[in-house]
């Protein structure tokens, strides 16, 4: 098994017969990640964003959840995942799609709106759920809402960045661009240099108001064993612990934060 991947476990406790056994995943690594290696962001007004809109998954980050295919196998046979739930952002999706298989793992799978990354960049803005039924047959989107509703966060400003967002989108549709390879400086905004004003971030009460929903939710759910496939700031905001690229944790629910913690901007 690739040296590569990473698999760790909190604590040592054992894990009470009604409390909920969690295996929390990050998606592989995506154009985003892979363009903030060459042009690491800064807030200094010299870094554009280079418009990768809910950004897919790269050929390492593939091979990543390939790869891990075979933890979540044996994690399965110990004890049968019960559900599988992901984020709304395609390579979180795309991720469990490779790393938690159907043909392995038979439990249902939905996304959840309150799970997806919190949005710093157009790689964290989203598709709607209409477009993702298309392409992901099979799981329930129905937390995201109606067909075309724009459920991530954003911000109605007329003439400001989310704006400007939405029509570079509409461009790149309108000329057939839509992923390219960041590492090809040619690529940079798809030929056409990208957004010129950064997003502004999600506000970290909104983001942590989302993550405390979903530890109401989880707390909830019926099922004892449930696979969460989901991103650094989450995951990080959640547990503590900054997760790389296809990394499995396997923890108790109560091992979670009683407060969750927003990364710092």
């Amino acid at each position: 098994m690739a040296s590569s991947l990473m698999v760790r476990l909190f604590g040592c406790a054992l894990v009470m017969v009604h409390s909920k056994s969690l295996l929390l995943i990050r998606h592989g690594q995506t154009f985003m990640n892979r363009y903030l290696d060459r042009h690491p962001f800064n807030d200094s007004g010299s870094w554009n964003d280079p418009g990768l809109f809910d950004t897919r998954l790269n050929i390492h980050g593939e091979q990543q959840a390939r790869e891990l295919r075979a933890i979540v196998d044996f994690e399965n046979a110990r004890l049968p995942i019960e559900l599988v739930v992901t984020s709304p952002l395609r390579r979180a999706i795309d991720t469990a799609a490779l790393a938690v298989p159907a043909s392995i793992v038979r439990a249902p799978r939905l996304v959840l709106p309150t799970i997806a990354e919190r949005r710093y960049l157009t790689s964290d803005v989203g598709t709607p759920r209409g477009e993702l039924e298309a392409m992901y047959p099979g799981t329930d989107f129905a937390a995201l809402g109606d067909a075309n509703a724009e459920w991530w966060y954003r911000e109605e400003t007329p003439g400001g960045a989310d704006a400007a967002a939405a029509q570079l989108r509409r461009e790149r549709k309108a000329r057939g661009v839509d992923v390219f390879d960041p590492v090809d400086a040619d690529a940079w905004g798809g030929g056409d240099g990208g957004l010129k004003q950064p997003l502004p971030f999600e506000p970290p009460a909104q983001f942590t108001a989302r993550l405390l929903a979903f530890r109401e939710w989880l707390h909830y759910r019926p099922e004892q064993r449930i696979c969460i496939v989901a991103h650094w700031g989450v995951l990080k905001s959640l547990t503590g612990k900054s997760f790389e690229n296809c990394e499995l944790v396997r923890c108790d629910e109560r091992q979670l934060l009683d407060i969750v913690q927003t990364p710092v901007d």
